[in-house]
């Protein structure tokens, strides 16, 4: 079916101006001027050939031919709207990007993303829905080769002799100076300088520095349990402290009941 329509464009200004009964209003709720209003309407008004608006005052009433198709014009754009949510729906159910840490996953590096995320914080998402997935600790690690090197790693104090390696957004998870707080709890922070030593970007970068045997890092645990269980790093210490952050599941309110993000959600959440 060929259907004649007016230009949608048009359609959605009026629809606008109608319900704030203003020209003014309608054009700062689409980010437009008072003038394209105005024009958007005046051409739906030929388009139609009648009037839509009246003079009143400083604002505009709806003339009667506006009042009787303005119920119908809503139901149509609720009815594309909803026509809209379907398709992406249907597009969540082939790809769903999840957004989440490298040292994570293995994330997509196009810059679209679905909403959903994983993300390490406090869990503090307004307007969000958020799945507390497990709480972190902060570990030391180092190579082997380094612990049993000369000189030895055989107790915290020693750390004053070996490079310490600063991972910039394990700042970000600490709530500081992670290194400090660390030889804090360790006993031996008024005998370790905890500033010294070069900074990374990232903890994977930062690991594999210490895997080359270029100074000993922090970590968090769960997430470095498969390097050690492996033997490519080494947890020299028991001490762990707990930087008050977990990993959640966040996606936008608006999108949670999405079937794609319902199934990763469950799914996921049964892994954990």
């Amino acid at each position: 079916m060929i259907y004649r329509l007016p230009p949608l464009n048009a359609l959605r200004v009026f629809e606008a101006a109608a319900r704030h009964l203003s020209f003014k209003e309608a054009a700062a709720e689409l980010n437009i001027t008072q003038a394209a209003v105005s024009h958007q309407v005046k051409s739906l008004e030929d388009y139609l050939g009648v009037d839509l608006f009246r003079r009143a005052g400083r604002g505009v009433q709806l003339t009667e031919a506006a009042k009787a198709c303005l119920p119908k014009l809503r139901e149509g754009f609720e009815a594309l709207a909803a026509a809209v949510e379907m398709i992406r729906e249907r597009a969540g159910e082939a790809e769903l990007v999840i957004t989440a840490p490298p040292v994570f996953i293995g994330t997509d590096p196009r810059s679209d993303s679905s909403g959903v995320e994983i993300h390490l914080g406090v869990g503090d998402y307004p307007g969000h829905r958020a799945d507390r997935l497990f709480e972190v600790r902060m570990v030391l690690v180092a190579s082997p080769e380094l612990i049993e090197g000369k000189p030895p790693l055989r107790e915290p104090a020693d750390l004053a002799h070996h490079v310490l390696l600063h991972d910039d957004a394990m700042e970000i998870v600490a709530h500081g100076n992670a290194w400090q707080k660390w030889l804090e709890a360790a006993g031996v922070a008024d005998r370790v300088d905890g500033s010294r030593g070069p900074h990374f970007s990232s903890n994977i970068l930062s690991l594999e520095a210490a895997s080359q045997k270029l100074g000993v890092a922090l970590a968090l645990r769960p997430l470095i349990d498969a390097d050690v269980a492996s033997g490519r790093l080494r947890k020299p210490f028991d001490v762990e402290v707990n930087p008050r952050s977990a990993y959640y599941l966040i996606c936008p309110e608006v999108i949670a009941e999405r079937p794609a993000v319902k199934a990763f959600r469950s799914w996921l959440l049964k892994q954990v």
